[in-house]
């Protein structure tokens, strides 16, 4: 992992771990970027990352347990509400995360 790290940088591609937490409800995406890069298809792992953003933008904008629990929650998984003090994903949340998977093919 490490060194398909470094060699996504060489590429200016990110460094490839906010991909790590998208695995949770993106996991067939993830796998995907993961097999462009080992493959060194560049340009095709950079356009499914640009798809990928969306999540990353959510896990910034909201907190990620919430993110990570309101998608599992979107995608049928009864995985309840973050432990305290962690607020649960606000319906903007939810809307921008359904968005992001939808976007994806990930719901």
């Amino acid at each position: 992992m490490i060194r398909l790290t470094f060699e996504a940088q060489a590429h200016n591609f990110s460094d490839g771990y906010p991909h790590v937490r998208d695995a949770c409800i993106a996991a067939r995406q993830s796998v995907a970027l993961y097999d462009l890069c080992r493959a060194a298809k560049w340009p095709e792992a950079m356009a499914l990352q640009k798809k990928l953003w969306a999540l990353n933008q959510a896990f910034a904008r909201y907190n990620l347990a919430a993110c990570i629990k309101g998608g599992l929650a979107l995608q049928g998984y009864d995985v309840g509400d973050p432990i305290a003090p962690q607020a649960p994903l606000s319906r903007e949340g939810q809307a921008d995360v359904h968005r992001a998977l939808t976007a994806i093919g990930a719901l």
